[in-house]
């Protein structure tokens, strides 16, 4: 749009001219309030009149309809009026106007009304004030009224100037207001008010529209803008009464022209209405006065301007569509006349000449200004009815007219056949300019629209209106045109779209708003046939020199207007444009077409380095997608081309790589082409076709995943798993697709994520008798060679490596494929993976490389894995693949270090006794053929030992040398036993070692015990092949009985021979991947040698023991020291019976039993004496499995009577024995300690002593010991004995309140015979003592006086309460 004038494009609002604050050429100055004022007023320029339109494309039901009324606003300017002399000038019946004596309009009439003749103009005055005087001095008060009388007189004098200046620069019908600054409130100063009207009436301003008040800031943020936005609201309409005066003026101006008759229908051209539009004379016809058509466009291009300027789109665009018209039949009645040159009157504007130009101009800028004010008011449709319709009515102007001779006349992009229709040769480069700036025009109008919220496209696709239009196509021009109108219309009353596809909705891009991005591309078309049609004028020109006319003199000055216009660059920005908007409308197809034709206006541009860099760019897309012949095809040729230009080679052999594919090129010429072109470039016989800019060798790597491929490849590891040092085979398929000739590889390299393993296969220049059939050919590459790289490009550090090298048959033929198998020998273990095939093709000047990253590749084949397999019959020439598991290509096989054969046992005489020192042997068996050397650690730990969680394990130990064990006897010696009649449990006796030793007679040195349960790097030496190792340990199982595991881990390795795939610099590196861990666990049962059950019985002992003088401190030292010493000991005595038990499956040798004290309390004295004898080392004696031995034991403690007690640990039993086959130094000590005492004995109790034999009618002695074990209490006791029919006894048969002393005891004895024989009740005893009882609160009986049977035990045994005893018969019976 900034091709046309602005004055006849920008969008009219009224004009405000301001005064007073120091703006335009007003002196600089003022202070903060007239600074803020002009800031405020001036922010109002930049307001769009599109920020007020909301373009919401929603269909409500008042959508279309008269746009909704905008916010009243002004444009200001502070340097307004004008010369009325000046103003004269521009009336076409002025002789000194630009537009004498037949101009139309001139924008310098747009330009007053917008620059210089406001509507409105307010002046700002700062009346000053000064503070009120002293009202009781008479003369202050005359002072200041004189003070105030002088300033307003100076006020009134400068706002009358400045109204003489509106009246005498401006029109009389603008506004004047002025705008006071106060800086007082009236309130405050109550003179200013008398002041204010003074002023008012002085200059004749009206209160309500001409004179407004700015009180003092208050110091709110928004009050200047505030006060801004009121003045203009209050103003606005008389803007609007302003502008619609100069209307009805020119309307009445209009109302008294000529009849201009009856407008004819508009004109469809003809194929060549003027055939001698070249032929007519140079001289122009003489200029004649405006006629009525004339003065009738003016007239109503001025109504449409001031309805414009009042913001009444609607009639502004009505008297637009008038003027237009009017303009219409202007042209169409000149071009109507056969002969215009000779003139005939009929003829009102002349071809080629400025009034023509003119004319022009504003019949676009009017179009644009309809299309503008349609889109303004969200009507899309009669937009695009204007823009199409304005392109229809200028097809037939004769500067339009293209060349009708030959060839020249046919288009060059048939694409724009619909615009050139009707047009005489199909249009010259005037007309295509013209057209390429109507779309361009029409793009940026969409463009800003969308930007606003128009949707695109409008109708949306399959709506009625849509439908309705496609059907109309079939008619005519005018026919769609009046349905566009009439469609347009139906919007406008708020009709909805209602959805109806057809098979014609979406057909003709004509009848629908498209996006901004159609109608640039249009205009690049367009602007490309212009510079072709240009050239060929130019051409025609040089050729055939056209006769002096007025046609060829405007033909000649166009061509050199023309020659300063890039036409590549401006087809590139439209491009660029149009490429723009539909990114940005998402269409990715759109798009990538726009930037292959970006790409193409810069090779005709011939900037072949941006066309290369787009044609690459685009073609990534298009092979993704799979766009092959035609598409891709043209734009890699193109691309090859650009850098064939450009000299460079690797581009160009790039290009012509994916052109040797026959997806990409079908025909087959042209890949052989290509192909010998890549031949020559690499053996540098290409000559001059090629400018040579990268000289030297051509060395080019493509990567054939990212083209389009002649040469497929296939990749296979024939199992997804192998072992170090073993053969893992794969294949390599290539097959060919499209390749139009034989070739020759020169080597193949295969790579993989180890480098030491890569291979090359190198050609032998030979065609080996290789084929299988007619369509497949194997080669075996598996009988390799460990080579120094020949081609290496590595540092220089690692150049020497090895790698596999193979010779044979690289040839390829169209049509077969070509499987090449190799192998690889790991020689660690890792994941192997293929990472690449390179094939190489070499020449005299060059080497391509055709690389395939194979580990790039995703694997979505969903073909079954195949290995192909020759068969071992030559005559059979079939193919045999062989179905692998899995699908698609593996290119990964899995490298497994095997593990050696090492077989681990154990060596013993199970099971393991606890408290022996146990010998273990362990065997390592070799069953590889190379020798195996390493490290043991040996482990042995109860996992189910009752110990606490995170306590170590003291009941599992293991040594070398079992010296140390030997020298630890006695210290962790526990052995658990339980028996039911004691139900205790039998635990270590010795907390300390040192001790326990002495107790077991040891005298030699101990050392600390074990502090854990391992062996650790114990290195078994070298193992040879098929042979065995022994480690012999020993092991102590204490405490815990069950079973025990005995771990035991291998490191070792295997010693190779030499193999030519290990890497000599990498040696150490090796030696440490050739280690191996092997990790075996043993289960061993751990079960007691030896198990005592002991049973615990209460004995009868004094409850005192015999106190002498010493002891109670009545020696004669004790007297005479004053000392008094009582020691009271009291007793306790248990019979303990022990039964030591044999749980050992082998012969046991018992050599001694003996007791042993353990740690006592202090005050505290145990007597234990052993009934029977011990056994001692000469008493040997060999206990087998269920063998048994008795023991009895009888246990005396005494303690302080006042020291409180509830039980006691006295000692244990040691037990010194070894298995029947061990040596005589191998004798173990286990430790079994004797039960816990209960020492919490009742407070009263009674102890039976039974008798010895008894037989009928002899006579026999009941004892009856009764004690008082508390040391406080006088008790109080009741004995009675019951009678008994096998039993006659003699004494007391009741003892009433019989008194016992505290720790004191009394004996009762009674005399009974035996009645009768066999086994029979002894008369029972019953013990009572009296118990004082204390009720509870809720019971109702009270405190009283119970008795309380003492309880009655059997010394050396336990309670009784009816006594059986066998009695015999006598001699005589």
């Amino acid at each position: 749009m900034d091709s046309y004038p602005l004055e006849y494009i920008l969008h009219h609002t009224a004009l405000l001219g301001i005064s007073g604050l120091g703006g335009g050429s007003e002196k600089a100055g003022g202070d903060a309030t007239e600074q803020q004022l002009l800031a405020a007023l001036l922010a109002r320029n930049s307001v769009s009149p599109w920020d007020d339109n909301n373009h919401n494309q929603s269909h409500s039901p008042n959508h279309g309809q008269a746009a909704p009324a905008r916010k009243p606003y002004f444009r200001v300017v502070t340097e307004w009026g004008i010369d009325r002399r000046e103003s004269a000038k521009l009336t076409p019946r002025a002789q000194t106007s630009v537009l004498y004596p037949d101009g139309i309009m001139t924008p310098l009439w747009l330009r007053r009304h917008r620059d210089a003749a406001p509507a409105v103009v307010v002046h700002f005055l700062r009346l000053r004030s000064s503070y009120p005087p002293n009202q009781s001095n008479q003369q202050q008060i005359a002072a200041q009224h004189q003070i105030s009388q002088e300033i307003d007189s100076a006020a009134i004098a400068a706002v009358n100037a400045v109204r003489k200046r509106v009246a005498d620069s401006c029109c009389q019908q603008a506004k004047f207001s002025l705008v006071l600054i106060l800086d007082q409130l009236p309130a405050a100063y109550p003179a200013l008010e008398s002041r204010i009207q003074t002023l008012r009436r002085a200059c004749a301003l009206d209160s309500r529209n001409s004179l407004f008040l700015l009180p003092p800031p208050s110091g709110s943020p928004n009050e200047i803008d505030d006060f801004v936005n009121g003045i203009q609201k209050h103003l606005y309409e008389n803007a609007v009464n302003y502008y619609r005066e100069h209307g009805r003026r020119i309307r009445k101006k209009k109302s008294k022209l000529a009849p201009i008759g009856v407008r004819p229908p508009p004109v469809t051209p003809v194929a060549n209405p003027i055939p001698n539009l070249i032929d007519i004379d140079p001289i122009a016809p003489p200029a004649q006065p405006l006629n009525p058509m004339g003065w009738s466009v003016r007239y109503d291009f001025k109504m449409a301007v001031f309805a414009e300027f009042r913001q009444d789109l609607d009639t502004a665009t009505l008297h637009y569509l008038e003027a237009y018209q009017t303009l219409i039949d202007m042209f169409h009645s000149t071009l109507a006349v056969g002969n215009f040159s000779g003139g005939n009157g009929a003829e009102v504007l002349v071809p080629f000449t400025q009034r023509w130009t003119e004319a022009r101009t504003l019949a676009d800028s009017i179009s644009i200004k309809i299309c503008k004010l349609a889109l303004y008011a969200d009507t899309p449709l009669p937009a695009m009815n204007q823009f199409q319709k304005h392109i229809s009515n200028f097809k037939c102007l004769p500067e339009f007219a293209g060349d009708l001779s030959g060839s020249a006349a046919n288009l060059s992009i048939p694409g724009l056949r619909t615009l050139s229709a009707v047009v005489p040769g199909n249009g010259s480069f005037e007309y295509w300019a013209w057209i390429s700036k109507q779309c361009r025009v029409f793009g940026e109008l969409i463009e800003l629209s969308t930007k606003l919220g128009l949707r695109l496209p409008f109708p949306p696709p399959g709506s009625a209106i849509t439908s309705a239009l496609s059907a109309t196509t079939i008619i005519s021009a005018q026919s769609l045109l009046t349905t566009l109108s009439t469609a347009s219309t139906h919007l406008s009353t708020g009709e909805s779209l209602v959805t109806s596809f057809g098979p014609l909705s979406t057909s003709v891009p004509s009848i629908v708003v498209q996006n901004a991005g159609y109608y640039y591309y249009s205009a690049a078309l367009c602007m490309q046939e212009r510079s072709v049609r240009f050239k060929k004028s130019q051409e025609l020109a040089h050729k055939y020199p056209p006769p002096q006319s007025i046609a060829a003199i405007a033909a000649a000055t166009a061509r050199a207007a023309e020659v300063q216009t890039d036409h590549a660059a401006q087809t590139i920005e439209l491009l660029t444009k149009s490429y723009e908007q539909f990114k940005r409308a998402k269409h990715g197809r759109m798009t990538l077409f726009l930037a292959a034709q970006i790409a193409h206006a810069y090779e005709r541009a011939g900037r072949d380095d941006m066309g290369l860099k787009f044609f690459e760019r685009i073609a990534k897309t298009y092979r993704k997608e799979a766009w092959m012949d035609g598409i891709l095809g043209a734009i890699v040729s193109t691309g090859v081309d650009c850098a064939r230009r450009l000299g460079k080679r690797r581009a160009v052999v790039e290009g012509l790589v994916e052109m040797v594919c026959e997806d990409v090129v079908g025909e087959e010429s042209r890949r052989v082409q290509a192909w010998e072109e890549v031949l020559r470039i690499l053996n540098g016989s290409d000559g001059d076709s090629i400018q040579k800019v990268d000289e030297g060798r051509v060395d080019v790597d493509v990567d054939m995943d990212t083209i389009n491929a002649f040469l497929k490849i296939g990749w296979q590891f024939f199992k997804p798993n192998s072992f170090v040092r073993e053969s893992a085979r794969f294949q390599v398929t290539v097959s060919t697709h499209g390749l139009p000739t034989s070739m020759r590889l020169h080597m193949i390299r295969v790579l993989f994520s180890n480098s030491t393993l890569d291979n090359l296969w190198i050609d032998n220049g030979e065609n080996s008798n290789s084929a299988v059939s007619e369509k497949v050919a194997f080669i075996d590459f598996s009988s390799t060679i460990r080579s120094v790289d020949p081609n290496s490009e590595a540092p220089l550090a690692v150049k020497s490596r090895k790698i596999s090298i193979a010779h044979g048959d690289l040839s390829i033929t169209p049509g077969t494929k070509k499987i090449f198998e190799g192998q690889i020998i790991p020689t660690v273990a890792e994941d192997v993976k293929i990472k690449a095939v390179v094939l190489i093709l070499e020449g005299n000047s060059g080497t391509l490389r055709l690389n395939y990253n194979v580990s790039e590749r995703t694997n979505e084949n969903t073909i079954r894995r195949k290995w192909f397999s020759k068969s071992d019959n030559a005559a059979d020439l079939r193919p045999r693949f062989i179905a692998l598991n899995g699908y698609g290509n593996l290119s990964t096989t899995r490298i497994i270090q095997k593990q050696p054969k090492l077989t681990l046992s154990l060596i013993h005489a199970a099971p393991i006794l606890l408290d022996e020192i146990y010998p273990v042997t362990l065997q390592l068996k070799n069953e590889e053929d190379d020798d195996l050397e390493g490290t043991v650690e040996i482990d042995f730990r109860n996992f189910q030992s009752s110990d606490r969680a995170g306590e170590e394990d003291k009941s599992s130990q293991i040594v070398k040398d079992k010296i140390i064990l030997l020298q630890t006897q006695g210290v962790e010696t526990p052995q658990s036993s339980s028996s039911a009649a004691s139900s205790s449990t039998n635990i270590n006796l010795f907390e300390n070692f040192a001790a326990a030793a002495v107790v077991a007679g040891l005298k030699k040195q101990v050392e600390a015990p074990i502090s854990d349960h391992g062996l650790n790097k114990i290195d078994f030496g070298t193992i040879k092949a098929h042979s065995s190792a022994s480690v012999q340990f020993y092991v102590r199982a204490l405490k815990h009985p069950g079973e025990r595991s005995i771990n035991v881990s291998v490191d070792f390795r295997v010693l190779h021979i030499p193999s030519p795939f290990d890497v000599d610099e990498h040696v150490d590196h090796l030696e440490n991947e050739y280690k191996f861990h092997k990790t075996e666990s043993f289960k061993v049962q751990c079960i007691k040698a030896l198990e005592c059950a002991f049973v615990q019985q209460p004995r009868a002992v004094p409850i005192l023991s015999q106190l002498d003088e010493d002891s109670l401190g009545l020696s004669e030292a004790g007297l005479f020291s004053g000392e008094l010493n009582i020691d009271f000991q009291r007793s306790f005595g248990w019979t303990l019976i022990g039964t030591l038990k044999t749980h050992s499956p082998v012969d046991l040798v018992v050599r001694s039993t003996r007791f042993s004290n353990g740690a006592l309390i202090d005050g505290i004295t145990v007597k234990v004496k052993l009934v029977g004898d011990e056994i001692s080392g000469s008493q040997a004696q060999l206990m087998k499995q269920g063998d048994t031995r008795n023991y009895v034991f009888h246990v005396i403690v005494q303690s302080d009577v006042l020291q409180p007690l509830s039980e006691i640990s006295v000692g244990g039993l040691v037990i010194e024995w070894k298995r029947k086959q061990a040596d005589e130094n191998d004798w173990v000590f286990s430790v079994i300690r004797f039960p816990s005492f209960d020492l919490s004995y009742p407070d009263v109790w009674a102890l039976l002593d039974l008798p010895g034999e008894t037989k009928v009618g002899n006579p026999i002695s009941l004892s009856y010991r009764i004690q008082n074990s508390s040391s406080t209490t006088m008790l109080d006791l009741n004995v009675l004995v019951e009678p008994s029919d096998a039993f006659v006894f003699s004494g007391y048969k009741a003892l009433q309140h019989m008194r016992l002393l505290p720790l004191s005891e009394r004996i009762l004895k009674f005399v009974t015979v035996p009645l009768i024989s066999g086994s029979c009740k002894l008369p029972r005893v019953k013990v009572t003592r009296h118990v004082v009882t204390v009720a509870d609160e809720d019971e109702t009986n009270g405190t009283g006086l119970s008795e309380e049977i003492v309880p009655l035990y059997i010394a050396g045994g336990g309670p009784a309460e009816d006594i059986v005893v066998y009695v015999s018969p006598s001699s005589y019976q």
